[in-house]
C-alpha cells in the first residue's frame, strides 16, 4: 500500500504538492471564499455552493479560515484538491465564480447557477 501511494504522489504532483487524482481525493474541490468576513454575499453564495455539493455527494471543502488569499491557495495546493471554486466580490459582480483545475492550470469564469451542473460534468469525465 506504501508504494501504491508513493506512485500516486510521485506522478501527480507540481512545485506546489500533490494533486490528488479526483477518483481518491479526499475532497474533490474546495471552495476558497475571499474576504468571507467583509462581504456578506460572498459568504452566503460560498455557503449556497457548500450546501448544493454535499446535498448531491461531492466531496468539498470549505476554506473557512480568515487569510489572505495567496496563503488559501497555498494550502489547498499543499493538501492536493483537484479543483478550486474561488468566490470574491469581483467574480459575484458578474454574477460568477470561477473554477480551476489544478492540474491543467486552467482557470474559468463560470455562472453561480450553473456551476453545480457543470461541476457534476466534470466528474462524470
Amino acid at each position: 500500500m506504501s508504494r501504491l501511494i508513493g506512485a500516486i504522489i510521485e506522478n501527480n504532483c507540481d512545485k506546489d504538492g500533490i494533486i490528488w487524482p479526483i477518483s481518491i481525493s479526499p475532497f474533490q474541490v474546495s471552495i476558497i471564499p475571499i474576504n468571507i468576513e467583509k462581504y456578506r454575499n460572498v459568504k452566503k453564495i460560498a455557503e449556497k455552493i457548500y450546501f448544493q455539493f454535499k446535498k448531491n455527494n461531492i466531496q468539498v471543502f470549505f476554506y473557512d479560515k480568515i487569510e489572505r488569499p495567496g496563503k488559501m491557495f497555498a494550502e489547498t495546493d499543499l493538501l492536493g484538491f483537484p479543483y478550486k471554486i474561488i468566490i470574491s466580490k469581483n467574480t459575484i459582480l458578474k454574477n460568477c465564480v470561477e473554477l480551476q483545475n489544478r492540474k491543467k492550470k486552467t482557470k474559468k469564469e463560470i455562472k453561480i447557477k450553473n456551476i453545480l451542473q457543470i461541476f457534476i460534468k466534470k466528474l462524470k469525465n
